[in-house]
């Protein structure tokens, strides 16, 4: 499994080479947020791991079709990944 810094290296890098991306007052890239299936699909690519399952996937892309115009972090996302992993891993 690759490690916190490496999956954050990687996100930084799928939501800046993203073509809807854009740089927010904070400094740190944006992608809207229907963009997210894309990179999550990216992600897996790279990982050889899934990071939702078929149903999970089906409700990240219900949530964004009714929530237009929210946009996404890598800081976010890697929050979202670090707390599924944790729940996974507890028994």
């Amino acid at each position: 499994m690759a490690s916190h810094t490496d999956i954050e290296r990687e996100l930084y890098t799928l939501f800046t080479d993203h073509p809807s991306s854009n740089v927010n007052d904070s400094g740190e890239p944006v992608i809207p947020a229907d963009a997210l299936v894309d990179v999550l699909s990216a992600l897996t690519d790279v990982s050889s791991v899934p990071l939702l399952s078929d149903e999970e996937n089906a409700m990240l892309k219900a949530l964004l079709e009714n929530n237009p115009g929210l946009e996404v972090t890598p800081s976010i996302l890697l929050q979202f990944i670090a707390e599924k992993n944790a729940q996974f891993a507890q028994p």
